[in-house]
């Protein structure tokens, strides 16, 4: 990934001015909040690796993982709570400094552009993405299916509760023709059901065809990262297998949000010195 002159926020500066806590100047701590699945995690810990890297003061709040997990009813404007996942790469919770905390005296980077632009930063980093090996998890069935083949992920779970932007499988549909001239396979990984429809059309422009629906978290987003090609959804799931991808060719939406993500999408494209024309 080419950085394309933008100069990214590696140094952020944190104290900006002293606060007052019982009469006395307090320090102001940076805390990382930690929330959702996998590909948030991953993103949140990015930050937290590469201050630490730094020699810059770091802290997490971890509170999201005091609640019970549970997955959302689709409809109900619920969204999912997630457990801890990072253990699949050795890190567990007591390996982030955590803290509560204190209102108008620390300096949260909570869920945001901000806090994306910060994780596209860190995993520019070579020693950050190291914090995330495939180790055991890139087993030999699993990258026998997916090394020479397209993976796409279709978000159609709790997302379509809270989404304000969704990728349409219409969208997704005009990307395959092209695709098609690049692998024969495709493996298609969604958190809910994929439409016939979708699976009609894939399966008239590709020799094999995979509905990986079903697919267990943790090897969805290891085959994302073992895929020659990966298509992400406007997902931090997806979006953190791309930036942890190694090879092959990895392809993001455009757009990511709603009108508010226009900074985003901008720093999206500049970790990349080239774009894809619609065909």
């Amino acid at each position: 990934m080419g950085s394309a002159g933008y100069r990214w926020p590696r140094a952020t500066p944190w104290v900006v001015s002293a606060p007052i806590e019982g009469g006395r100047l307090a320090v102001r701590r940076r805390i990382v909040t930690f929330s959702g699945g996998l590909g948030a995690q991953i993103l949140s810990a990015g930050i937290y690796f590469n201050a630490e890297f730094s020699s810059q003061e770091i802290s997490a709040d971890l509170r999201y993982f005091q609640q019970p997990a549970r997955a959302a009813r689709l409809g109900t404007g619920e969204v999912s709570v997630w457990p801890w996942h990072l253990g699949i790469y050795g890190h567990e919770m007591s390996r982030f400094r955590s803290v509560v905390p204190r209102r108008h005296i620390d300096t949260l980077v909570e869920d945001g552009v901000p806090k994306l632009e910060l994780a596209l930063a860190a995993f520019l980093e070579p020693r950050v993405r190291e914090q995330f090996p495939l180790g055991t998890l890139a087993d030999a069935q699993l990258a026998s299916q997916v090394t020479d083949a397209a993976v796409i992920h279709l978000r159609r779970g709790d997302y379509l509760n809270v989404a304000s932007h969704i990728v349409d499988d219409k969208v997704v549909g005009r990307l395959l023709s092209p695709l098609a001239e690049l692998v024969r396979h495709v493996v298609l990984v969604s958190d809910g059901p994929i439409s016939g429809e979708l699976l009609s059309l894939t399966s008239g422009l590709f020799e094999g065809v995979r509905d990986a629906s079903d697919l267990p978290w943790d090897q969805a987003h290891t085959a994302m990262r073992m895929a020659r090609v990966l298509v992400t959804s406007n997902s931090q799931f997806s979006l953190a297998a791309g930036l942890l991808r190694e090879h092959g060719l990895t392809i993001t939406p455009a757009k990511w949000w709603g009108p508010e993500s226009a900074k985003l999408e901008q720093c999206l494209a500049l970790t990349s010195d080239f774009r894809i024309l619609r065909t």
